[in-house]
This record gives structure tokens, C-alpha cells and sequence, in this order.
């Protein structure tokens, strides 16, 4: 998948400065005629501009990329955390759901390992995210100020 990344972002790159390479050979054919000096006031504004527009895009498909960059493979839909408990700075416990199986699974820095698979399902309560909840809140607060 990193790949997969890399090779997009090189594409947008490569169309941008085959883009700048374009507008600045035909800006500089029209508006200058060949001069045996050339000085810096009179082309420092396209190699600006080309560098704005070069980082500009170099921004947006980074924004791409943290956006739109996690493409699930068939597996996200079958795949569930249910819970996670934290043993210590960065170790924790994390019990998922993979199908029809439910699997205890050890997270350290360093190693994922499988700690236990369960033979009777563990019937875990569904709770909203975090994020949700502040969401419902904040929608609420606003409803109020709307109706007073």
C-alpha cells in the first residue's frame, strides 16, 4: 500500500512540473524575444509563481493521500476491534473479532502476537466512539442557541 502511495504521488508530481515546464516555455516565448541579457526582474516572477503552484500541489495530494489514503481490502468488513486495554505505556491487550472467531491479541512496540483464541463468544456492548458522542453534544448545544 505504501507503494501504492508513493507511485501516486510521484504521477501528481510528474504532471505538475511537465505543467510548470509548459506555462513558463510558453510565457517565455511570447512575451520575450531572445535578448542577449537577461536579467532577473524579468523572470523571477514565473520561477515564484511555478514554485508556489509545484508546493501547492505537493500540499494537496499530501491532503489527498491523509485523506483518501486507507483503501480497505476485503477483509475490513469481517475484521472488528470489540475492546482494548492498556497494560502499560505501549503495551495493551486488544480483543477482535475476525469473522466468526474472536481472538485475544497482544500489542507491545516491537510485537503482535496472538495470546488467545476464544472458544465462547464474548458478548461485548456497543458503545458510540468518542468522536460521535462530542458530535451529538455539540449539535445539541447548537440546537439550543438556534431555539433561544
Amino acid at each position: 500500500m505504501k507503494y501504492l502511495h508513493h507511485k501516486i504521488f510521484q504521477a501528481w508530481l510528474f504532471f505538475a512540473l511537465l505543467g510548470a515546464n509548459f506555462s513558463v516555455f510558453s510565457a517565455t516565448a511570447e512575451t520575450q524575444p531572445l535578448s542577449s541579457t537577461l536579467e532577473p526582474s524579468s523572470y523571477i516572477t514565473q520561477i515564484s509563481l511555478s514554485l508556489i503552484f509545484i508546493l501547492l500541489i505537493i500540499f494537496a495530494a499530501a491532503w489527498l493521500l491523509k485523506r483518501f489514503g486507507r483503501i480497505n481490502g476485503l477483509a475490513g468488513s469481517q475484521m472488528k476491534v470489540l475492546g482494548v486495554m492498556s497494560l502499560g505505556q505501549r503495551e495493551r491487550v486488544v480483543l477482535m473479532e475476525v469473522g466468526q472467531k474472536q481472538l485475544l491479541i497482544g500489542v507491545t512496540a516491537s510485537r503482535v502476537s496472538l495470546l488467545h483464541e476464544l472458544e465462547e463468544r464474548v458478548e461485548v456492548e456497543e458503545t458510540q466512539p468518542v468522536g460521535n458522542a462530542f458530535a451529538k453534544r455539540l449539535q445539541e448545544a447548537l440546537n439550543r442557541k438556534e431555539s433561544s
